[in-house]
């Protein structure tokens, strides 16, 4: 009798578990779409060398990358593989200090004919008066000596060293929204796509201004719609 009743009650469990298999439903595990592992794609800001208000120039061989970014009060400055330089208004100056560390830079007093670049001090470094034909740029209260910007030409400027000798030019090309800065060879050292036709990119071949200072000069000059 004891075995009899322990048959039946194994054949009872036996169809009870094969009752839940029916039941239960069949699940399996769907992979994972592509759009869920694959890395999103980079968009075209990304991509772009430039956006908003900002104003590149890269060298001819693609190596550096000068960027100026102008926004309202602030202008921000900066070459590749080198330092980065934040402007702020304060009255009729603009304060630079360098962005990494904090220190001061350079104050830029502005005027209604140009601006002077000086030492947080205030001592003159360079001076730059800008004319309806013209752009000049030198170490000096007088504007002895200056380097200057011919800008009376619709497709291009012309950039004059101190002794008045040609040393390059900076070509507009509307059409392409470029701008090339050519030297006296007529060889393109550097060029901008981001649809500024500016003379203010003549100042990179001003070799007698250090680079640092270059770049706060044409920086300013872009700030004021040159």
């Amino acid at each position: 009798m004891k075995t009899l009743l322990g048959t039946v009650t194994l054949l009872a469990l036996v169809a009870c578990s094969r009752g839940d298999e029916a039941s239960a439903p069949n699940v399996e595990f769907a992979p994972k779409p592509a759009s869920a592992t694959a890395a999103a794609p980079a968009t075209s800001a990304q991509a772009a060398p430039s956006s908003g208000n900002a104003v590149t120039l890269v060298s001819a061989d693609g190596t550096k990358t000068m960027t100026v970014v102008a926004d309202g009060e602030r202008v921000e400055v900066s070459v590749s593989g080198g330092a980065r330089f934040v402007g702020e208004r304060d009255g009729d100056k603009r304060r630079y200090r360098n962005a990494a560390t904090g220190a001061a830079f350079v104050e830029v007093k502005l005027s209604d004919t140009g601006f002077k670049v000086r030492t947080p001090d205030s001592k003159l470094l360079w001076k730059v008066k800008v004319d309806s034909d013209k752009i000049k740029v030198s170490d000096n209260e007088e504007n002895r000596n200056p380097w200057v910007l011919k800008t009376k030409y619709d497709d291009k400027a012309k950039v004059l060293d101190p002794a008045e000798n040609e040393i390059g030019e900076v070509k507009y090309y509307r059409d392409s929204g470029k701008a090339k800065v050519k030297d006296s060879s007529g060889s393109e050292v550097q060029a901008s796509d981001t649809g500024r036709m500016s003379p203010a990119f003549g100042v990179s071949l001003m070799n007698g201004v250090p680079e640092e200072y270059r770049l706060i000069v044409m920086a300013e000059l872009l700030a004021r719609g040159i």
